[in-house]
């Protein structure tokens, strides 16, 4: 089953259930040096989804544990490990080939492109293309070819 972005996995031991909700805190260099780690308790382990992004919002790709504490009910948890999420993608492309997107369509041609240069190779991306209400077409069904995507790209127009 494929999945939307979802960039990292978290696997914690939480030792309270009955908070449906953990908060996650980055450690700050005015935070006090965290609790020694106690042994998981006999409770539920429970994974997190999270992107992880740096003080600009650029995502990042790597993260070790040790740089990473999560909270219940301000009481922090242990956590037995992290990995990123490789699962494949599905993207969809929506371009717009209405009269009002003429000045545009080339930038926006050359936009999508780089995505799809970019994307990883597992990843499956669907072109579609719009001119009004009642003028909606799939150019591409999902693919990982490249070179049929960029071309179907390439031959996007306005109506």
């Amino acid at each position: 089953m494929r999945t939307k972005i979802l960039i990292v996995v978290m696997i914690l031991c939480l030792a309270f259930v009955h908070t449906p909700l953990a908060s996650v805190h980055t450690p700050r260099a005015q935070d006090p040096a965290p609790a020694p780690a106690t042994p998981p308790s006999a409770g539920p382990v429970v994974a997190l989804s999270m992107i992880v992004t740096d003080k600009d919002g650029k995502g990042l790709n790597t993260i070790s544990k040790d740089e990473l504490r999560v909270f219940e009910n301000q009481i922090e948890q242990t956590i037995l490990g992290i990995e990123a999420d490789e699962r494949p993608v599905d993207y969809v492309i929506v371009m717009d080939s209405t009269g009002s997107f003429k000045e545009f369509l080339q930038s926006a041609v050359d936009a999508a492109k780089l995505f799809v240069v970019n994307r990883r190779p597992q990843d499956e991306v669907a072109v579609v293309r719009f001119a009004g209400s009642n003028t909606i077409e799939k150019v591409v069904e999902f693919s990982t070819d490249g070179a049929v995507l960029q071309k179907e790209l390439d031959g996007s127009y306005v109506e």
